[in-house]
């Protein structure tokens, strides 16, 4: 373009006003207004002109829109937002999510790392050590040590994903008639904290083998068919995996609602023979 072409259109778009040469088709599907198709229009053709960049160029908006940051209005909505990511809304928390938004937040609260596992809080007293107290037939520990972790830990949205996923992947100290099942409770956590912000494929694989999930769903000496006895196998595990843990008895809709045949039966998504 010339400068004189240019100097022309940057007048235009000052004062609104667009030459009929960047007006819309007229007569055509879905007609729009000129301005509609004159904004995007201009703006590349400023942009040829060596303008849309500089403060003073009134286009640079267009090509530059403003990112909005979404962001809590209010301290009830801030603690509102916190209380369902997290375990408990402070101040501080409050203060630091309505200053940076909901996303930046969340992205924080991510990145911090697990400070002590439930491992080594149970170590950490000497609960792992064969004395007079008898720690290894001891139930009582594995909640104390979760207890802590909820409430003192530094990455409250982890623990909030990990207590969550134990009500998925269930194991409890009442189905696990070991010795050290509090330690086992302990690992079992550390698993469900560890893949809290990972790979779900890692997360199964890893609680499948976990010991204390092999104990309490009976992985553990689990006996395969044996046609001279006539024992079945041991299908447990293998149905609380496809049922509760991934698939879930039948195929559903994007809405939730249950896939059916042609006879109106609802379509199950495994089989005697998975």
């Amino acid at each position: 373009m010339t400068q004189a072409e240019c100097a022309a259109l940057e007048e235009a778009v000052e004062a609104d006003s667009f030459p009929d040469t960047f007006a819309a088709p007229q007569g055509t599907a879905g007609e729009k207004s000129s301005a509609h198709f004159a904004i995007p229009a201009a703006s590349l053709v400023l942009a040829a002109c060596g303008g849309g960049g500089t403060d003073d160029n009134p286009i640079s908006s267009v090509l530059a829109p403003t990112v909005q940051v979404a962001k809590p209005a209010t301290d009830g909505e801030a603690a509102r937002f916190i209380l369902k990511t997290s375990l408990a809304a402070t101040e501080p928390e409050i203060a630091d999510i309505r200053s940076v938004g909901y996303v930046a937040w969340l992205d924080k609260q991510m990145d911090i790392p697990i400070s002590q596992t439930g491992v080594d809080w149970l170590s950490s007293r000497g609960y792992d050590q064969v004395t007079v107290d008898e720690f290894y037939f001891r139930d009582s520990l594995a909640d104390n040590m979760v207890w802590n972790q909820l409430i003192t830990s530094p990455d409250p949205v982890r623990k909030r994903l990990a207590y969550a996923l134990s009500q998925f992947f269930v194991v409890s100290t009442n189905g696990i008639e070991i010795d050290w099942r509090s330690n086992a409770m302990a690992a079992y956590w550390d698993v469900l904290n560890r893949n809290a912000l990972g790979n779900f494929r890692q997360l199964l694989e890893d609680v499948t083998l976990n010991p204390a999930m092999g104990v309490y769903l009976s992985t553990l000496d689990n006996k395969k068919e044996d046609s001279r006895t006539g024992r079945v196998p041991d299908e447990n595990y293998a149905r609380e995996v496809m049922q509760l843990f991934t698939l879930g008895l039948n195929e559903l809709n994007n809405d939730g609602t249950k896939k059916t045949g042609s006879t109106g039966q609802p379509i199950e998504t495994y089989t005697n023979a998975d």
